[in-house]
């Protein structure tokens, strides 16, 4: 579920900006940002429509958020989520919460939180200082 709803928060968020879409686009081919520069109000609205990406949507999905960082936080037992070593679990964690939390080492370039807009800045604060966040900024930061 983390994966789906992190996209749905991040594209609600993002989309309006189309300069933060691009900067994330930033490795693709130029052919490909060149489509998408130029077609983007419409890839934005497909985005929205086919991901149903929408206010409400967008503030049921970070309150599901909240829950399964809370829901991870209160079944694992110490630095890793399974037993004493990185697991499949932990890597899994770390990617699909990766947009919500914005680690230096991710392998795509990500917008920094002082190029966001307050409200999201406010959000992956949020993210980030809870324990899950703190997770996983400590996953990428140790082994990526």
């Amino acid at each position: 579920k983390l994966g789906l709803l992190s996209r749905l928060v991040a594209y609600h968020h993002l989309l309006p900006h189309k300069s933060l879409i691009m900067h994330c686009m930033s490795l693709a081919p130029d052919s490909e940002q060149r489509w998408f520069r130029m077609g983007y109000p419409l890839f934005a609205w497909l985005m929205r429509k086919g991901m149903s990406i929408n206010n409400d949507s967008a503030t049921r999905a970070t309150q599901s958020i909240r829950d399964i960082f809370d829901t991870v936080e209160s079944q694992s037992n110490g630095a890793f989520l399974i037993g004493d070593c990185l697991t499949i679990a932990d890597i899994s964690l770390a990617a699909l919460g990766a947009p919500l939390v914005l680690p230096d080492k991710y392998g795509a370039p990500l917008p920094s939180m002082n190029e966001l807009p307050e409200e999201v800045q406010n959000l992956c604060g949020e993210l980030r200082e809870h324990p899950t966040g703190q997770r996983i900024l400590r996953l990428y930061s140790e082994y990526r």
